[in-house]
């Protein structure tokens, strides 16, 4: 499988006009491309004092790129904030082209930002399957949490959407290897670029690596880009057959 890491620059706070930019680069995908990745609340950028006219355009922009996804074939992912039962998310999304939508609201709510102040922690960890892969879907902080995303052999690739800032690029990189590594998976990271309406600057780094660290590709410069990433399940297989470390896992509780 193919996957797209939409490396974007986001407009602060205009949902039309980043919808607008998301449109032109899926037109701009490769043509056997079959699953593309925005970066976390790519239709707003990373907003801690949302309204709640500015969230109600969240589930417009899920409606808005499951049709993009229909129209183009293909799978499209990213997060949003939205509203619901009087409570702001930070809500993954994940957009196939038969149009039955998957939602993941974030676990992890960074602190240091005072998000938790602001956003409900999501309860439940999910995963989805597309073309026979199966996908946890994770956004930012929850890469700092490893007990989150333990595979416990019921998903293949992590997708880590983010808005991280460039000042903690090398945990970023790191911790993305690490969580492939540990879990015996794909990889994929996907962050933004640019400056936010807070003055917080994004050096992007998007990247993807397989399940020994290997980078499969990596943004190394600081613009918008479209990296591509090859999955492929037959070499995970392989792997996992050959190199069994999940029989040697230790089991645990996860309580939400």
């Amino acid at each position: 499988m193919k996957i797209a890491l939409l490396q974007t620059d986001i407009i602060w706070h205009n949902p039309q006009g980043n919808l607008e930019h998301a449109d032109e680069l899926l037109m701009q995908l490769e043509a056997d491309t079959q699953l593309a990745v925005f970066p976390e609340m790519f239709s707003t950028g990373f907003c801690i004092n949302p309204s709640v006219e500015l969230a109600a355009e969240g589930s417009r922009t899920i409606e808005a790129v499951k049709a993009m996804a229909g129209k183009r074939g293909i799978a499209v992912c990213g997060s949003v904030i939205c509203y619901e039962n009087e409570k702001f998310f930070n809500r993954f999304f994940a957009a196939p082209p038969d149009g039955k939508v998957i939602t993941y609201d974030k676990r992890h709510l960074f602190r240091m930002g005072d998000e938790h102040h602001v956003y409900t922690a999501g309860t439940k960890r999910i995963t989805f399957e597309y073309k026979g892969i199966r996908f946890l879907p994770q956004i930012c902080y929850d890469l700092r949490f490893p007990v989150f995303s333990r595979n416990r052999n019921d998903y293949d690739v992590v997708i880590y959407v983010a808005n991280w800032p460039s000042l903690r690029y090398e945990p970023w990189r790191k911790l993305l290897m690490a969580r492939g590594i540990e879990n015996y998976c794909y990889c994929i990271g996907v962050n933004r670029v640019g400056t936010d309406g807070n003055g917080y600057e994004y050096s992007g780094n998007s990247m993807a690596s397989d399940y020994n660290g290997t980078v499969l590709c990596e943004s190394t410069e600081r613009k918008e880009e479209i990296l591509y990433a090859d999955i492929s399940m037959e070499k995970l297989a392989n792997f996992r057959a050959k190199f069994p470390v999940w029989m040697d896992g230790d089991e645990f509780e996860l309580k939400l």
